[in-house]
């Protein structure tokens, strides 16, 4: 049986906006997870913050962090994942209905413990809604030979298509909308 969803596809093709939008056709207290949201500053990207459920949040990724690790313009600390990431996922282990992770990216390739947890959600009867960059080839790789995961491909041809076969699968299987 399928309980883990994930998008997948290159960036602002829509991903988090299909899940979003899926998200909010459902009741908002059987979710757990994380969401991980841009920062700005003077309308530049700064920065990633990751969210749990009730708004507890960590910043994880800035361009002004004096960290070894760096992806890009942006450095950032792999701990945040191993500690708060690992927390969220864990504790939505324990009272959801669907764990959310939206998004998994390169930042996150190094975080053993982090990548641990995922497993355990992927494992559990938990149903886990994902997004994933499509870049991140680590996190693919880690879905490849689960016959409990279905990946969704995003492109612009398939967007609409997408959203409706992606809530369709949601929705008959598992929960019931608000």
């Amino acid at each position: 049986m399928i309980t883990n969803f994930f998008l997948t596809g290159p960036l602002h093709i829509g991903k988090s906006t299909i899940l979003r939008e899926t998200l909010n056709l459902l009741k908002p207290e059987v979710i757990g997870g994380f969401r991980t949201v841009p920062i700005f500053q003077n309308g530049q990207k700064s920065g990633f913050r990751l969210i749990a459920p009730g708004g507890n949040e960590k910043v994880f990724a800035h361009t002004d962090f004096a960290t070894p690790e760096q992806f890009s313009e942006f450095y950032y600390d792999k701990k945040i994942f191993d500690t708060f990431g690992v927390s969220i996922l864990d504790n939505s282990l324990l009272g959801s209905q669907i764990i959310v992770m939206d998004e998994i990216g390169m930042m996150e390739r190094e975080a053993r413990l982090f990548h641990d947890a995922i497993v355990r959600c992927l494992n559990s009867d938990v149903v886990v809604l994902g997004v994933f960059q499509e870049r991140a080839q680590w996190f693919e790789a880690l879905l490849k030979d689960r016959t409990d995961t279905k990946i969704y491909r995003v492109s612009v041809q398939n967007r609409d298509t997408i959203k409706t076969l992606f809530y369709r699968d949601i929705n008959e299987r598992f929960i019931s909308p608000k």
